[in-house]
């Protein structure tokens, strides 16, 4: 009968696997997005970054065998590939939209024509009946 606790080597395999994406993520060719002080727009972008914030921040950031712990001083983005996706980024986020200290508005706020409210689903026929005491 087995037990809910898994085997030594499920743990090994699953720490084989984590240190595979690891090594991927935070791969000499690709821009380390922690160090970048803005969220990247485009969807691979975000994925990269979602995956190594996921990888940074597994196990509350202790001392893991498979993962180093100098990942958010290792890759710098210093290269000028790296310098050129960033600031591909920043210009498309500038184009986009607006960002706020509250988060990113893809479009600005329209003004408010005016506070009358709708009435598309009252019957213009019956009137409210005001009851005097």
């Amino acid at each position: 009968m087995r037990s809910g606790r898994p085997s030594n080597e499920e743990v090994k395999a699953h720490h084989q696997e984590l240190a595979m994406r690891y090594r991927k993520a935070f791969a000499k060719c690709k821009v380390n997005w922690l160090k970048v002080k803005f969220d990247p727009i485009t969807p691979i972008y975000v994925e990269q970054k979602a995956e190594q914030k996921y990888l940074a921040d597994y196990g509350f950031n202790l001392c893991q065998k498979w993962r180093p712990n100098h990942h958010l001083i290792s890759n710098d983005n210093s290269e000028p590939e790296r310098q050129k996706i960033i600031e591909q980024e920043r210009l498309k986020k500038e184009k986009l939209g607006v960002e706020t200290p509250f988060g990113f508005f893809p479009f600005a706020k329209k003004p408010v024509k005016s506070h009358k409210p709708r009435t598309t689903n009252r019957n213009p026929t019956r009137r409210k009946t005001i009851y005097l005491d």
